[in-house]
């Protein structure tokens, strides 16, 4: 964040003003030993299933009666949940080399193609709408971007270490690891404040099984995840 300034002119965007007017007359009127309080069990909960196994016990036992889990994480779960997490471009290369061709997102890219063409004809074809607002629609529907299966980059060995450059894993302190991979995530995050919007941004792992449309950057979405056996 060393590049990053913030002052009192910096624009922000939320959609919950009130809300944190009100928080912040919340914090100024409640005693510090209860925000202390609360920070605390923060901290407990946001880390409390990557220690030991009584922590871990009284964690689960919390999730049962708050949420109606009956079974517990299995290890191997939440070991490869961790990874993809911290690391979900590494894994996606892996994923994208052992179940994807070339061809696979060529063909999901004629897909799209062809949902926008004919969405573009329909268009023309509705009674119901105004010529200006066709209009319209006919421009943000050709402005429409894709990103399909996985981004290219992480074909690329040199790009893909230079992401994970300052990301620090260790072999030995599994509890660092959770927090370094917590802070690096964060400071990759605000360090795009003040920079040009990213449209071409993937914020999810690709691995995941999704597929949607992205309003805000006017984005269509098929992540490598969906796009195999019984979906594609």
């Amino acid at each position: 964040m060393q590049n990053v300034k913030i002052d009192n002119t910096t624009m922000i965007g939320t959609r919950s003003a009130k809300y944190l007017a009100s928080v912040s007359r919340l914090i100024s009127t409640t005693p510090k030993r209860t925000i202390a309080n609360y920070l605390g069990w923060v901290v407990v909960q946001k880390f409390g299933t990557h220690l030991s196994t009584a922590i871990r016990n009284v964690d689960f036992k919390f999730r049962k009666v708050l949420m109606g889990v009956t079974k517990d994480t299995d290890h191997w779960i939440r070991c490869f949940e961790v990874v993809e997490d911290n690391m979900y471009m590494g894994i996606t290369r892996l994923y994208a080399k052992a179940t994807m061709q070339d061809k696979d997102k060529k063909i999901a890219k004629d897909v799209v193609e062809g949902v926008k063409k004919t969405f573009i004809q329909r268009l023309k074809q509705v009674e119901w709408m105004d010529e200006a607002t066709k209009r319209i629609g006919d421009e943000k529907a050709n402005r429409v971007i894709y990103d399909i299966g996985y981004p290219d980059f992480i074909n690329n060995e040199t790009e893909l270490n230079n992401m994970y450059e300052t990301l620090n894993i260790t072999s030995t302190m599994y509890l660092r690891n959770i927090v370094n991979g917590n802070k690096w995530r964060r400071r990759e995050n605000l360090n795009l404040i003040n920079l040009p919007v990213m449209k071409r941004i993937w914020d999810i792992p690709p691995t995941l099984v999704n597929a949607y449309y992205d309003v805000s950057n006017n984005k269509m979405v098929f992540l490598a995840g969906i796009m195999g056996d019984p979906f594609f």
